[in-house]
């Protein structure tokens, strides 16, 4: 598993996590409110083409914004197998 963490204009910590799901990788989400967690958010849901086998999972990044705003945004990579 590969995560990024960000924190937003509201003080939230988001953690951006991929995973591998019923054969598929997708992007989850989760943020730290105070004490309490949210529940896992599936971020992506296109099935798009897998890495291939032997290849990393995907790289999420997680940015937030400047001057306060409740906004995070999260970018990711597939790193093809080194031949």
């Amino acid at each position: 598993m590969r995560a990024a963490v960000a924190v937003d204009g509201q003080k939230r910590v988001w953690v951006i996590w991929s995973a591998n799901k019923n054969g598929n990788f997708d992007l989850y989400a989760k943020y730290l409110q105070g004490d309490n967690w949210s529940p896992e958010m599936r971020i992506t849901t296109d099935p798009g083409q897998e890495p291939e086998s032997g290849s990393r999972p995907p790289t999420p990044r997680a940015a937030s914004g400047s001057r306060g705003r409740p906004s995070a945004a999260t970018t990711w990579t597939f790193l093809p197998r080194c031949r």
